[in-house]
């Protein structure tokens, strides 16, 4: 089982990001298993080069701790998708939680689990972003951030749909750190 393991740094270094993920699914055989194969590594396997520094698909990144202390919920159903946004936003120090549906993230926030800010994918299996927002809007004293992260470029439209920010994936740790220095004064 261990020479079957991905070596994602070696494969991270060598190619752009559309490159290393055809690569990783070249190696991993099947999307499944590309699957089976990220949820067996910790962030600890692959994330830090040393101790200041991550290698990410966008590039290399700094270990800043800007909002130590503060605590995400990320929507992401994607193990791909969710291995950069947990870069970042490690990077920065934000502990956060990994919710794989839109039902998973509405009923964390209506059991009164407490979050600083919430990141959103667009498409889930059960239901969308926007259809989230709609309804955690609906829950009495809602007030947390709400920021779609999110490959479409149609910002201005989520923006309108009341999500108080738009981050286009892969997500960037200078983008997360404007905008997040606008929502958490």
């Amino acid at each position: 089982m261990e020479d079957r393991k991905i070596k994602v740094n070696e494969i991270v270094n060598n190619y752009d990001e559309k490159e290393i993920l055809e690569a990783l699914l070249i190696k991993a055989g099947s999307l499944n298993r590309l699957n089976e194969l990220i949820d067996e590594y910790s962030i600890e396997d692959y994330k830090k080069e040393d101790e200041t520094t991550y290698s990410i698909p966008n590039g290399k990144i700094k270990k800043i701790d800007t909002f130590k202390g503060k605590k995400a919920l990320v929507g992401d159903y994607s193990h791909a998708s969710f291995f950069n946004t947990e870069m970042v936003l490690d990077s920065l120090g934000i502990e956060m939680v990994n919710a794989k549906s839109s039902n998973e993230v509405f009923e964390r926030i209506k059991n009164g689990e407490q979050y600083d800010v919430i990141f959103t994918n667009n498409i889930y299996n059960d239901g969308t972003g926007p259809d989230l927002l709609k309804k955690l809007k609906e829950l009495d004293n809602f007030d947390i951030p709400v920021i779609i992260h999110t490959i479409d470029e149609a910002k201005d439209k989520f923006l309108e749909l009341g999500f108080d920010g738009y981050l286009q994936k892969p997500i960037k740790q200078e983008e997360v750190i404007d905008l997040l220095n606008k929502l958490l004064k």
